[in-house]
């Protein structure tokens, strides 16, 4: 009867949050009624309370995080002040005939770089091409969203993935070419339901030299790539230096700079992220996501429906790949690694229903980051986000299942 009422107090307090969204009700709030309702069911006193969010807010993990959040958004700001996302644009456009393979290709590209709010200069720089193609908001939200996290699914460099390969026990990259198909599967995905509905303008020439000034305009995010990624340093540190030298590059005065550092304060961003820390901690602290889970087992729920359904929910609850990662898979360790043989068939499934979790979820900041730049309505993001998310789902549940079999 306890892990009954606790998985309702978790699901309605996912509830609140999603009705929030529905009625326009501002993020940051929405968020921290639902945390607020997990305290409260949960018997916190308001010092437990004040205690728990006092802890969430002064924990290194959680300051770097939104230090990251600003970089990102300062440096894509900045980018724009030296007109290098205007260049960006407008050299794919020379580049390529077709403007759909720079909507696409933009969200990709800054996908391969692990960072929070990323979408968020992707965003900045696929507006022209769904201009172009005279898409929605909602549409351009969706592939922004969509083409940012196709290759979360396998990528090395992400935590999850690290985090997974800790957890249960596997090497890295036979992680990584296991999982590499599904991202595949995602791409496909995105093509079929963002792309290809749309229509193709006029041919134009293709210009080789578009191109390169695409790779060299670029030079910031390969810069962050190379020092995060090659050469192992933290991206934090990472940000910094390549926000100092784009300084330097464009040779901005203090005009451009305040202008770079006003844009990148926006309080309403800054007010999700801190709300999205604090409902996270509430999720640890009440130990609600630990009820969830024996709920479903004290069902005699078969194994592989958990494997299924445990991560999708604590992912669509937290929108955090490392939450449902390191929340769920050491709990599911007896069906992931079976006798202390990894089974990879199971990790990938439970990877795969985890992280569409995430890209369901309301907390998920590349969501809410690109449909607050193209000012889009999130309850029809979330309805074009469900078709798309079944179709990876299966064809991802049967490729898992197939790994079974070799």
């Amino acid at each position: 009867m306890q892990e009954t009422l606790g998985v309702a107090i978790l699901l309605l307090s996912f509830t609140v949050i999603m009705a929030g969204i529905k009625l326009n009700v501002h993020l940051s709030i929405s968020i921290l009624l639902g945390a607020l309702l997990l305290y409260g069911a949960y018997a916190f006193s308001v010092q437990e309370i004040a205690v728990s969010i006092g802890k969430a807010l002064t924990q290194w993990r959680n300051i770097r995080l939104i230090a990251l959040v600003f970089l990102v958004i300062f440096m894509s700001r900045l980018m724009k002040v030296a007109g290098t996302l205007e260049r960006i644009s407008e050299s794919l456009k020379k580049a390529f005939s077709d403007p759909r393979i720079s909507y696409g290709t933009i969200p990709a590209v800054i996908g391969l770089l692990p960072m929070p709010a990323g979408a968020y200069i992707s965003a900045q720089m696929v507006k022209k091409s769904a201009d172009e193609l005279g898409v929605s908001a909602e549409d351009r939200t969706f592939a922004n969203y969509w083409f940012r996290h196709v290759w979360e699914f396998s990528w090395p460099f992400y935590q999850g993935i690290i985090f997974t390969s800790a957890i249960v026990g596997i090497a890295v990259r036979s992680l990584v070419i296991s999982m590499f198909p599904i991202t595949l599967i995602a791409i496909a995905v995105g093509y079929i339901y963002a792309i290809k509905p749309r229509e193709r303008p006029s041919s134009k020439s293709r210009d080789i030299h578009g191109l390169m000034e695409f790779l060299e305009v670029l030079w910031p995010v390969w810069l962050v790539i190379f020092l995060s990624i090659v050469l192992g340093i933290d991206l934090l540190y990472g940000l910094i230096i390549t926000d100092i030298l784009i300084i330097i590059a464009y040779r901005m005065d203090g005009k451009s700079l305040y202008e770079a550092l006003k844009e990148s304060a926006n309080y309403s961003i800054f007010l999700i992220l801190i709300s999205v820390i604090i409902f996270n901690t509430a999720l640890t602290d009440t130990g609600a996501a630990s009820t969830l889970l024996s709920s479903l087992r004290s069902y005699g729920i078969p194994e592989i429906i958990v494997v299924i359904v445990f991560p999708m929910i604590v992912g669509m609850m937290s929108g955090l790949t490392v939450a449902f990662v390191g929340i769920s898979f050491p709990m599911l360790l007896p069906a992931l690694a079976p006798g202390g043989m990894t089974s990879i068939s199971m990790v990938a499934l439970a990877y795969l229903s985890g992280f569409i979790g995430v890209l369901f979820s309301p907390l998920h900041l590349c969501l809410i980051y690109s449909s607050e730049y193209f000012k889009a309505d999130l309850s029809k993001v979330f309805k074009k986000l469900t078709a798309p998310l079944i179709t990876l789902f299966t064809f991802g549940f049967i490729y898992s299942m197939s790994l079974g079999m070799i």
